[in-house]
């Protein structure tokens, strides 16, 4: 007896089977994680290097060549390839696939290691990490207002952004345009000349000055009293009082300040980008999600509290999704979905002209749906997600099935 003889004397078993397997395809369909690429680890560790003022040419000599060449005695290491330009320095270092980028990635962080004192001491640190794919944000907005662009990029740090992280699958939120505050001090070289001050020990002063140490503790009886010290600058008039030096004069010796050799300025960091709405000036906020959440359902969060959030920032601003990472993938579900349904209406049209069996024709073109949902099942107990990957090959497994 083969499998068609059981099929239909056991009609009834067969039929229970079937929507057996449908249900807990459909039950897997509702538990499969929807996101853009599959939960895999490029092979590539990225080292970024900032030097402030440097010129490519410089950022090139002085940071890139040396760290490509200590990078390059990494085990396993196949391609290097390095990005010099304003102020950073990019390097890519591939590895095979394969590799364990967490042994890959600590190798590279012990190469790097040796050579630290070759690199400018102006230089920040090489910060070193695993490419990764969910890495990149998945929705990106512009917060526009009738604001100031400081004023507007405080609001989106104080009170946009720490909303978007307590939402469910958000794992943090950037910030980016607008004017930054940044406090400036323009030292007057002739009356450093004049109090015979070096620019170093300028420098220095403000830095050692704006430092915060702990106070310890006093005990009285039973209890403990911590002291709180107060080192930070305050306000930009705490900065000009800074003592940078000392100069005798007729009274005896009195301390330099800072104010008296320097023009200390409450200003803003220089931006090197342009955001606008329809020609007003916007702010661009990137929200990333947590390492296996929900795509789609992170993205619908983000959507769904932003009323939520104009009304809890008291505000009169405005959102613009730039780029929402859900409605990709909800398009990609939406062309298998029109796949399988083309798929099983030439199929059945198909055995029907040469058939010429209405019974036989919706047989064939029911095996379309019910594996393509059975897979479902399958899917979830492997752990897979639906992505562009995965939805591929569901679609190619549907074209295998008509043909």
């Amino acid at each position: 007896m083969n499998l068609a003889d059981l099929s239909v004397r056991r009609g009834v078993t067969v039929g229970m089977l079937y929507l057996l397997l449908v249900g807990f395809g459909i039950f897997s369909l509702l538990r499969l994680q929807l996101d853009l690429y599959p939960d895999i680890s490029f092979p590539t560790v990225v080292i970024i290097t900032n030097y402030t003022g440097a010129s490519p040419e410089d950022m090139e000599t002085l940071v890139s060549r040396p760290i490509e060449g200590a990078v390059s005695a990494a085990k396993d290491a196949e391609e290097i390839r390095s990005t010099s330009k304003q102020g950073t320095s990019v390097i890519e270092v591939k590895f095979d696939w394969g590799k364990d980028m967490e042994v890959a990635e600590t190798d590279v962080r012990r190469k790097l290691e040796m050579i630290k004192g070759q690199l400018p001491e102006d230089a920040s640190d090489p910060m070193v990490f695993a490419f990764d794919p969910s890495m990149q944000p998945i929705v990106m907005m512009m917060v526009s207002g009738p604001y100031p662009l400081d004023e507007l990029r405080r609001i989106a740090e104080r009170d946009i952004e720490p909303r978007l992280v307590r939402l469910p699958g958000i794992a943090s939120a950037e910030v980016a345009g607008g004017l930054e505050r940044e406090i400036h001090i323009q030292l007057d070289p002739l009356k450093l000349a004049a109090f015979e001050l070096d620019v170093n020990a300028v420098v220095g002063a403000v830095y050692k000055e704006n430092s915060q140490a702990p106070g310890g503790t006093i005990e009285q009886g039973q209890l403990d009293f911590t002291i709180q010290t107060e080192g930070k600058y305050r306000k930009v008039a705490d900065i000009a009082q800074v003592v940078v030096g000392m100069k005798v004069t007729p009274q005896g010796v009195v301390p330099i300040r800072l104010g008296e050799v320097a023009e200390v300025q409450d200003t803003f960091y220089e931006s090197q980008r342009v955001l606008e709405v329809n020609g007003v000036p916007a702010v661009w906020v990137m929200a990333r999600k947590q390492s296996g959440a929900n795509t789609v359902r992170a993205c619908e969060a983000i959507i769904d509290a932003l009323p939520a959030i104009k009304r809890a920032t008291a505000a009169d601003i405005d959102f613009g999704i730039i780029f929402n990472q859900a409605d990709f993938i909800n398009a990609s579900l939406g062309n298998l979905s029109s796949s399988g349904e083309i798929g099983i209406v030439i199929t059945f049209l198909v055995l029907l002209v040469f058939l010429r069996s209405v019974r036989s024709s919706i047989i064939v073109a029911a095996a379309i749906p019910i594996s393509v949902v059975a897979t479902f099942a399958v899917m979830d107990q492997t752990k897979m997600t639906l992505n562009v990957f995965s939805m591929a090959g569901l679609a190619l497994g549907i074209g295998m099935l008509v043909d």
